[in-house]
């Protein structure tokens, strides 16, 4: 059998899974914006007890967008642990996976929360196919036709009053992305930060 880890950092959850193509082996959460390096640790070693590593022939993961730090701890973890056992990593998009979830008959968008009173948003088609670009903005700075459009993602739980359609799911399911994660693939591995780290290095004169 051949497994897919799949890992998000991207949200302010952290999400790992194991699964192939057919069934979903177990999929794991846990709630905290500043804990994804001791909570994605600590969820890979729950998960992984007993699995044989030989089984696992890639490995999914979020690539945003998302906010710096936690970004790079999902992608670095993904990459090592992709290098140690020599298989390939699959980036996809965190906002393609909550809308491949999503069930709506019309246009909709996906928004995570981007802090600093942002949001990461995107529009998407009623087969869950993205539309134009992601982009980074504070939710009153959307259109009223773009906000009227009803809305995924954890931003609307924090917006709401903003969002007046509201969409399941909140956040990117592990199962999913690991069952189908060549269907996420992006060709870019770069991660999606949309904006600079809130820590540079100072300006010597």
């Amino acid at each position: 059998m051949s497994l897919t880890l799949a890992i998000d950092t991207a949200t302010r959850r952290t999400g790992i899974a194991l699964a192939s193509s057919q069934n979903v082996i177990g999929e794991l959460y846990e709630e905290g914006a500043t804990a994804h390096g001791e909570a994605l640790s600590r969820l890979a070693s729950q998960l992984l007890q007993g699995v044989d590593r030989a089984t696992i022939s890639s490995v999914a993961v979020g690539v945003g967008p998302g906010p710096f730090t936690g970004l790079r701890v999902g992608i670095s973890f993904a990459q090592s642990f992709a290098f140690a056992l020599g298989v390939p990593v699959i980036s996809v998009c965190t906002l393609d996976v909550i809308a491949a979830e999503v069930s709506c008959n019309q246009e909709f968008a996906v928004a995570t929360d981007a802090r600093r009173k942002e949001v990461y948003w995107a529009r998407y088609s009623a087969a869950g196919k993205r539309l134009g670009e992601l982009r980074v903005l504070k939710p009153g700075d959307l259109t009223d036709e773009e906000r009227w459009l009803p809305t995924a993602g954890d931003a609307v739980e924090i917006y709401g009053e903003l969002f007046p359609y509201l969409l399941d799911p909140p956040f990117p399911s592990m199962g999913l992305l690991g069952a189908r994660a060549s269907e996420f693939a992006l060709t870019d591995h770069a991660p999606m930060y949309m904006r600079r780290p809130d820590a540079i290095p100072p300006v010597l004169a």
